[in-house]
């Protein structure tokens, strides 16, 4: 049996041992400790990175299908004008007035003009064998750009109602742009195809539409059609090249469905991301190398690593072996510490991703209880929840961005019911919006925040009872809609500073987000001669307009 006095001498010899053996005694296990934290934080960075990286490419993808989406309705648009209607038809293509044919150069000028990206517009009709421009018609044969006519042959009379190529032109002596072109033909008796609308988009001007998007503008955004050919890149000498040439081509990056994968390529780790557009059938694919973002996290994996080896050294100088097993409680919890750090950033993460239909359920499930447990059926709780129910349900209820302007008024009134119980009489609403324009498309949570900025900005303030007046107008080719109040008003000092904001497409004041989100979401689907203007004086209530194309 080890007597105490053993154990007393056993110890004191322990700590009489030479200074580099207690050093490199305490450096081992924390070392190994250190490298732990090390590689698990990586580990966790690298996830999250790869996530950041899909929800940018998700971004830049979303951007560019609602550019095509909208370049295709535009095609659609303009199949449909009387006059090239009479232009597709006519067997003889010197039977149209003048003003005819100025009817359809103006509104393909029109089209060019306010989409900055639009470098030409082809008609052709197969009638007459003509083709029209916005500054030259005649015969097909004799047009310069008619390579894709042989194509259109062999397609107008399949099923198909588009197709998309990168196209690059040439002159004898210049060169003109990088196209992808839009190619529609127009059947007016299905299946049999009349003619083919061409819209050519300019590869380097739809790049700065794209400039503010980082992932989009750069050279490692690519946009590609099934078969792997490149037609959308920044760098314009990689259009037209099978992406089966470059570095990252993997076989799965053209086989279905979306993925992330983290590679090494050229001696540098990077992330190659796919997603596919279900709507145009290519697939858009991003390569990222890891140290683009891990910079941004380097401080947090410098900072447990500088924390450490301090902790260590720290540890031996000043307590020696024996606070060696209070150390290592002390490193625990500040492990567990930056494991609770990590947990709550991946929770946040997580939180992001939580369904709406959850939510829409969850206050129908409260909202039945509460009547259970009242007795009452429309007490101002069940009402307000049942107002916000709905408002979900709206919201969720279809995923397109163009809705008639009938639902966007039983969202707002959702919005209203909540609202009126909280002020309880503080204002009223009136609704001037005329039955046959209900109907007209319009942007989907367009309308409310309007509503809401007059609320808080114009009725609230106010002493008297507010007056919130709703309306709508055909103006022209324009569906204007309304929102006045006879709140308290700004200076004109205030509301012009807000228009030209509004014009200039920048950020308004962190009062007015609601209007700069709508202003934005207008301008980027309509262009710029949509969205938002303000009229609005001192004690003299404010007027928002809003504009929208009158399409039915």
């Amino acid at each position: 049996m080890i007597s105490l006095q053993s154990l007393r001498s056993r110890w004191q010899r322990l700590l009489l041992r030479p200074l580099p053996f207690l050093l490199l005694l305490a450096l081992l296990p924390m070392g190994g400790l250190s490298f732990f934290v090390y590689s698990y934080t990586n580990s966790n960075l690298e996830k999250e990175i790869g996530m950041l990286n899909t929800q940018s490419l998700n971004k830049s993808k979303d951007a560019l299908d609602t550019v095509f989406r909208e370049i295709d309705r535009l095609a659609v648009q303009l199949s449909l004008e009387e006059s090239v209607r009479y232009f597709l038809l006519a067997h003889d293509a010197d039977s149209l007035h003048n003003a005819q044919y100025k009817s359809i150069i103006g509104t393909m000028s029109m089209f060019s003009l306010i989409y900055d990206y639009i470098d030409s517009i082809y008609i052709y009709s197969d009638s007459n064998n003509n083709a029209l421009t916005s500054t030259w018609r005649g015969p097909i044969e004799q047009l310069t750009d008619n390579r894709w006519y042989e194509e259109y042959l062999r397609n107008k009379d399949q099923p198909v109602d588009r197709w998309y190529q990168s196209r690059k032109l040439r002159k004898e002596d210049s060169e003109y742009p990088y196209l992808i072109s839009l190619f529609r033909p127009v059947k007016l008796y299905p299946p049999q195809s009349v003619g083919l609308i061409v819209i050519n988009i300019d590869v380097e001007k739809l790049g700065r539409l794209m400039g503010n998007m980082e992932l989009a503008a750069s050279r490692d955004f690519f946009i590609t059609d099934p078969a792997g050919t490149v037609f959308y890149n920044s760098d314009l000498h990689l259009i037209s090249r099978s992406i089966r040439e470059l570095p990252f081509f993997l076989p799965e990056t053209l086989s279905s469905g979306a993925y992330s994968k983290l590679l090494k390529l050229e001696g540098q780790k990077q992330f190659l991301t796919v997603l596919e557009s279900a709507e145009f059938q290519w697939r858009y694919i991003s390569v990222v190398p890891l140290e683009f973002n891990m910079e941004k996290k380097q401080g947090l994996l410098a900072f447990i690593l500088i924390f450490l080896l301090l902790y260590v050294a720290v540890s031996v100088v000043l307590s020696g072996l024996v606070k060696t097993a209070e150390s290592k409680r002390r490193l625990k919890e500040k492990l567990k510490l930056n494991q609770l750090t990590l947990d709550k950033v991946q929770a946040q993460a997580l939180q992001s991703q939580i369904n709406p239909h959850f939510l829409h359920n969850t206050l129908e499930t409260i909202r039945i209880m509460l009547i259970k447990a009242t007795g009452t059926l429309h007490s101002p709780a069940e009402t307000m929840l049942t107002a916000l129910s709905e408002m979900l349900r709206i919201s969720m209820e279809t995923k397109e961005y163009l809705i008639p302007l009938s639902d966007e008024i039983e969202h707002c009134q959702r919005y209203l019911d909540i609202i009126q119980i909280r002020y309880q009489g503080k204002f009223a609403v009136e609704w001037l919006i005329p039955g046959e324009l209900r109907h007209h498309p319009v942007l989907k949570l367009s309308l409310q925040p309007l509503i809401e900025n007059a609320i808080h900005h114009g009725i609230k303030p106010s002493e008297r009872k507010g007056l919130i007046r709703i309306s709508a107008s055909l103006e022209g080719e324009e569906l204007v809609i309304e929102v006045e109040d006879n709140g308290v008003g700004m200076s004109r000092e205030q509301m012009e500073l807000l228009n030209v904001q509004l014009r200039a497409k920048c950020e308004v004041d962190d009062s007015h987000l609601g209007l700069n989100n709508v202003n934005q979401r207008v301008k980027l689907i309509f262009g710029n001669s949509c969205g938002l203007s303000i009229l609005s004086g001192l004690e003299q209530g404010t007027t928002v307009r809003m504009v929208f194309p009158a399409t039915s």
